[in-house]
């Protein structure tokens, strides 16, 4: 996030470029291996699961997480109140680490996280099903 405010126009469009980056990674996904894609997941689980752990520990209601994060009450989480929900939460991740999980959890392809897709990443998954990429059921 880095140098200090920045314009409305000047976020919106970074956060763009990042769902963009993220999108592209999903799809790069094609190319790879089952081990690679094992791989990434376990990478990715770990933080699912630290990510858990922190949002179960911070509010046992998730629904009222859910509302607590819908900062603007449009029935989707945005990626802007997602990294600002994971911050007041103590969960701290990077730009891309933030936008790579809300492209994967965000079934519909809105850029949002509505309110199944959110509780889908909270719930204790054992598959990715990645957007798009035809990869289904990827188990650990």
């Amino acid at each position: 996030r880095g140098g200090g405010a920045q314009r409305p126009n000047e976020d919106a469009e970074r956060e763009r470029r990042l769902l963009e980056g993220a999108q592209r990674e999903l799809m790069a996904e094609r190319d790879m291996s089952a081990e690679e894609i094992r791989a990434r997941y376990m990478r990715e689980s770990d933080f699912v699961r630290r990510l858990r752990e922190e949002l179960f520990e911070k509010s046992r209601m998730m629904k009222s997480m859910f509302q607590r994060m819908d900062t603007d009450g449009s029935t989707s989480i945005s990626y802007a109140e997602l990294q600002h929900g994971l911050e007041r939460a103590g969960v701290h991740v990077s730009d891309e680490q933030a936008a790579l999980i809300l492209s994967r959890f965000d079934r519909d392809g809105d850029g949002k996280l509505d309110y199944n897709e959110f509780m889908r990443l909270l719930q204790n998954a054992s598959d990715i099903y990645v957007h798009d990429t035809g990869v289904r059921g990827v188990n650990r």
